[in-house]
């Protein structure tokens, strides 16, 4: 977690969601709010999905 600052971190750890941006099949972009969380052991982001969901 040394590369990221502490306001990065409390924003992280607090309950809050970040749109994630893919590409479909056919090259158009797909938008999604998601929630995010911070795995405090390995200072991982972490972002919510769920099998099956685009």
């Amino acid at each position: 977690m040394s590369q990221m600052t502490e306001p990065v971190i409390q924003l992280l750890k607090g309950k809050n969601f970040a749109c994630l941006a893919t590409l479909m099949n056919d090259g158009s972009p797909h938008v999604t709010p998601t929630w995010i969380d911070l795995d405090e052991d390995s200072g991982s982001i972490i972002i919510s999905t769920v099998e099956g969901r685009i």
